[in-house]
């Protein structure tokens, strides 16, 4: 119900700001889903980042009577390109790499490196379980330095026995 949704929100920020300390923007923008702004902050290291918070999360177990629950998140990561004139650009990326990442099976992160990878699915990140093939390298020299993330905590969550 309600009270176990918003445990499960809790426990989900409790990770965030425990990887993100003050390097970060956290904000829920709907639901279960999140947008994480990295000013200062490359690709890779938002890659990092996300998958600290992910590992995190799948690593946590909220104890209810009788059971574990565990949760897992899956997250999208676009940077900041010299192009972009408003903030849903950006978010718009790293919600296409969200939705990559959701389709690749859950759990994992997915990077948007370019404009030019809209197109297609995002790449995955070599990190995240279930991954297979080499990750792409961008051709660009210069790598924005303002990242960010859009994440969501899947649902449902399942119990596992104590």
């Amino acid at each position: 119900g309600h009270p176990m949704g918003d445990r499960v929100l809790q426990e989900f920020v409790a990770c965030c700001q425990d990887a993100l300390r003050n390097d970060g923007l956290l904000a829920r923008t709907g639901g279960e889903e999140f947008c994480i702004l990295l000013p200062g902050t490359d690709l890779d290291t938002a890659r990092h980042i996300a998958e600290r918070i992910r590992e995190q999360t799948q690593a946590r177990r909220i104890a209810v009577p009788a059971q574990e629950l565990r949760i897992s998140a899956s997250f999208g990561v676009a940077g900041l390109c010299d192009t972009d004139e408003r903030f849903e650009t950006l978010y718009s990326r790293a919600d296409l790499a969200l939705y990559a990442a959701k389709q690749q099976g859950r759990n994992r992160t997915s990077l948007l490196r370019s404009p030019a990878q809209e197109g297609v699915l995002a790449t995955p990140v070599a990190d995240s379980p279930r991954f297979g093939a080499r990750r792409r390298r961008s051709s660009s020299t210069s790598m924005p330095r303002r990242a960010a993330m859009s994440c969501t905590w899947s649902s449902p969550i399942w119990p596992t026995t104590k």
